[in-house]
């Protein structure tokens, strides 16, 4: 099927509006009727994103499948940024791949820089847990793909069917001065400082939904209130 690349023009529900409702943004999926789907639950505007096998956005996809939002909003270095959400992964066959993006920060990539890079900082399941990874290089040209940071990663499996209260609190500076701080239904999954993300001239962006290399389970996710404040500029 046709790719979707269009701007969102979601409507705003009287409870609370979602970030992607302030900020252009773009859908990034297979174009199928099951891609993407904007719903009202109670006044809060859900948006749910299925993954089947074979769900390319585009042919540069090679065997990645996703179906994603992804932000228009570049946001700033050396400022502090809270972000909140909650998410609900639908009840369904396991999935039991290795890395199954959920949420990530994506760096905006420099005309030099490897246009392999990997996120600046990401929820991702590993088979059915959440596990955290960061990154960050202070060189002004990446041109490699740098080490993966995998600072948290679940015990137990997460709960299909459950809506998690999502908070992330950041600070981008990849020369040491980062910050990222994770909360999971009010319990503290990660408290990190020290560098975090890119040596960029444009600062990041939010993408929310299913990232993931070919798999053979169809999988869906629902995010709900996402939002997006910041706090103010911080200097080391």
């Amino acid at each position: 099927m046709g790719a979707l690349y269009r701007l969102l023009a979601f409507s705003r529900g009287p409870a609370m509006t979602n970030y992607f409702d302030t900020v252009k943004s773009s859908l990034q999926n297979a174009g199928e009727a099951w891609s993407f789907k904007e719903t009202n639950s109670g006044g809060d505007e859900v948006l749910r994103f299925e993954v089947r096998p074979g769900d390319n956005w585009r042919s540069a996809d090679g065997s990645k499948e996703r179906s994603e939002v992804s932000s228009g909003e570049k946001l700033d270095f050396n400022k502090t940024y809270v972000l909140s959400y909650k998410f609900m992964i639908e009840p369904g066959a396991k999935s039991t791949q290795d890395n199954v993006k959920i949420g990530q920060l994506h760096g905006t990539p420099d005309a030099k820089d490897s246009t392999n890079l990997g996120p600046i900082f990401a929820l991702q399941l590993q088979g059915e847990k959440l596990r955290i990874v960061t990154r960050w290089d202070a060189d002004a040209v990446t041109t490699d793909r740098v080490d993966d940071h995998f600072i948290y990663t679940d015990k137990k499996d997460m709960t299909r069917g459950h809506w998690y209260d999502i908070k992330i609190v950041f600070r981008l500076d990849p020369h040491g001065n980062g910050l990222l701080d994770v909360y999971r239904d009010g319990v503290q999954l990660v408290h990190y400082t020290g560098p975090l993300g890119y040596n960029d001239a444009v600062g990041p962006y939010w993408k929310e939904g299913i990232y993931r290399a070919a798999g053979d389970v169809t999988m869906a996710v629902n995010y709900m209130n996402t939002s997006l404040e910041a706090l103010g500029s911080t200097t080391a």
